[in-house]
């Protein structure tokens, strides 16, 4: 008996070109049967060239059904269905019940997937998987069920695994194994390199939907890239093992434990699975070689910042934990740290120290051997604070010893702009040792000065109060100071000078560039510094008006004055060999913007010109200038070279 239907709607599953051969065999209850579709379509996959054979025996309102075989294509791929014999009971009921122990198997083309299940009653009991899938074949079958696979991505999937049912669920075991994977994002953010890695799964569930139990894993081949952190499996292979708990909304990983033969970790991880976001993170417990954790982990973090080239030696210990809300209860422990900077800016030696936010009952600390900031060496000492649900409170102040002075910190404690509050003075420090440890023109005295109130918080420091520095016999006052992105490489900085009486010899022996006598004052307005050159500000230097004093410029400082400033000095050729000339005043008044000086004196003569230095008495002495717009660059040039040339222009 042969029957072609044609298209056939069978419970929502379309078939199209449909028969059924029939042919009966020793009575009319047995019947050899072979079935072909050109196509069958379900809600959720496609199915073509189907093909069943089979013998059924009917007997009594049951079916016995033999050995059967059924072929068909799905994605591209060619499939093998094989049944053991079996009876269905109860046909005509409507209710299907499988004898137990029947056994299925599918195999798709070149034994790339294996699957044998044993069923019994309405239930699967047993199901074991074996592949050895190429990423294409993933690819095509993941396109046919509506999912997109990440483009470019290469490699073999090899999962064994087996679903087996108990009487108190469902247990699913056995291994994942990725070898020669490599993929990359479309912004290159993210890519995985040639890995090898492998999984072993041992999960039980009562309802086949929330399931738990215990994974481990390797890596061990490839390299990895994940927005800013690199892992380089080939030059240590990775381990990790955890409890997992998954409730068909999150994904626990509880016990997390991650080894690299250089880093220890212990943690737990909480993922949200309907979007792939991070909940939750937990380091119980992060320790290894220091070195190893700034290069494998931290170093790509840190590369806008001045720690991006460092060598570091000792030990580190972590713990804390991650929510939405930022880092909390972090710990710490360092064991004969050091930090070197590669390119000689500073060194830290032989940190030790406990640090974070639940030490039980102890203070932290931090102390420092010794340290250097270029040349500038630092004598060690230690701080003591305590790490407060607000912030980090220092205990008792402490002193950082500087060449034969220091910088004394008298308080630390958050304060109400999301950041810390800072009382910190800087006892006399000898200029002449500080400026030479620094590559700075050799200044000659002591600087000290206070900053009462000093705000420092993620964006830098800012100043909320003046700052008075004592230097060169007078005061200088620093207003609306602030410092952004300090630790970075281009920082910014912008203040107001306030000068009040500086001793000009004092100052002009400190930059060893001339003699002038006599005493300035000034306001400086608006300083911008990027990468601490100057970029804008507004000011007026000049003779103090309250302290005349004994004002004398040599005959360098003219040279310097005339040729830097683009004047003439007007004196008389039989006095040019004096060696100094008193003077009535001197100043200037200066803004720069866009890299351009604007320039008066401290006296206009005419519209074209104007007093830098007004002469007084015999010998008479003035130095004009004429050049109101200086380029900024250029000017720079000039005082360079106004230290190296030998007379100015006379007249």
């Amino acid at each position: 008996m042969e029957v072609n239907i044609g298209r056939a709607n069978i419970d929502g599953n379309i078939f199209k070109s449909l028969d059924i051969d029939a042919q009966s065999l020793e009575t009319i209850d047995s019947w050899q049967v072979m079935i072909t579709a050109q196509e069958l379509h379900g809600q959720h996959y496609q199915l073509r060239n189907l093909l069943y054979k089979s013998i059924w025996r009917w007997d009594d309102g049951n079916m016995d059904v033999g050995e059967s075989t059924a072929k068909f294509i799905w994605a591209k791929t060619p499939f093998t269905l094989n049944s053991q014999s079996f009876t269905l009971q109860q046909l005509l009921s409507g209710e299907v019940i499988w004898p137990r122990g029947v056994g299925l198997k599918l195999q798709a083309k070149d034994d790339i997937l294996t699957v044998i299940t044993v069923l019994n009653g309405r239930h699967i009991v047993d199901s074991h998987l074996q592949a050895k899938l190429p990423l294409k074949v993933i690819e095509q079958w993941l396109g046919a069920i509506g999912i997109d696979m990440p483009k470019g991505a290469s490699g073999k999937f090899r999962p064994n695994l087996q679903l087996l049912r108990t009487q108190q669920g469902w247990q699913l075991s056995g291994d994942l194994v990725l070898s020669n994977f490599t993929w990359q994002s479309a912004d290159a953010m993210q890519a995985i390199d040639k890995v090898n890695m492998n999984i072993g799964l041992n999960l039980s569930s009562q309802d086949g939907k929330h399931w738990q139990g215990t994974m481990e894993g390797a890596v061990n081949q490839g390299e990895m890239l994940f927005t800013s952190v690199y892992i380089n499996a080939n030059d240590a292979p990775i381990r990790w093992q955890s409890d997992i708990i998954y409730t068909g909304e999150h994904l626990t990983l509880r016990d997390f434990r991650f080894d690299d033969r250089m880093v220890n970790v212990r943690g737990m991880l909480v993922l949200d699975t309907r979007n792939g976001r991070l909940i939750k993170a937990g380091i119980e417990h992060l320790s290894g070689d220091a070195a190893k954790i700034y290069e494998r982990y931290a170093k790509a973090f840190l590369q806008d910042t001045m720690f991006n080239d460092m060598t570091l030696n000792g030990t580190l210990f972590i713990s804390g934990e991650w929510q939405k809300n930022g880092w909390r209860n972090i710990n710490a422990v360092l064991n004969h740290v050091d930090m070197i900077d590669n390119q000689q800016r500073f060194i830290l030696k032989d940190l030790d120290g406990q640090l974070g936010q639940s030490v039980a009952k102890q203070r932290s600390y931090l102390s420092i051997g010794s340290a250097k900031w270029y040349d500038l060496p630092i004598v060690g000492f230690t701080v003591s604070f305590d790490w407060t649900k607000d912030g980090v409170v220092l205990c008792e102040p402490f002193f950082i010893p500087i060449l034969n002075g220091g910088i004394q910190v008298n308080s630390l404690a958050p304060d109400a702009e999301d950041g810390y509050l800072l009382n910190a003075a800087i006892l006399p420090i000898d200029l002449f040792e500080f400026s030479k440890a620094l590559n700075w023109p050799e200044f000659r005295g002591k600087i000290s000065g206070n900053f009462p109130e000093m705000h420092w918080n993620r964006e830098g420091l800012k100043l909320s109060k003046p700052v008075i520095i004592h230097v060169f016999n007078g005061v200088i006052s620093v207003d609306a100071l602030y410092i952004k992105a300090l630790l970075q490489d281009i920082p910014t900085a912008g203040f107001n000078l306030s000068i009040d009486n500086l001793d000009l010899g004092m100052l002009t022996e400190a930059f060893d560039i001339a003699a002038v006598q006599g005493n300035i004052e000034g306001i400086v307005k608006d300083v911008v510094l990027v990468d601490w050159e100057p970029t804008q500000f507004s000011g007026t230097l000049n003779t103090d008006k309250d302290n005349p004093g004994r004002r004398r410029i040599s005959h360098e400082a003219v040279r310097y004055l005339s040729s830097a400033g683009g004047g003439t000095a007007i004196v008389s050729q039989f006095v040019e060999f004096l060696n100094e000339f008193p003077y009535e005043k001197l100043g200037f008044s200066a803004t720069l913007q866009n890299n351009v000086l604007t320039l008066t004196g401290v006296e206009a003569i005419d519209s074209s010109s104007f007093y830098l230095v007004k002469g007084k008495g015999l010998p008479h002495l003035d130095i004009i200038g004429h050049q109101t717009e200086i380029d900024w660059p250029e000017l720079l040039s000039r005082l360079i070279a106004a230290t190296k040339s030998e007379k100015a222009v006379i007249e």
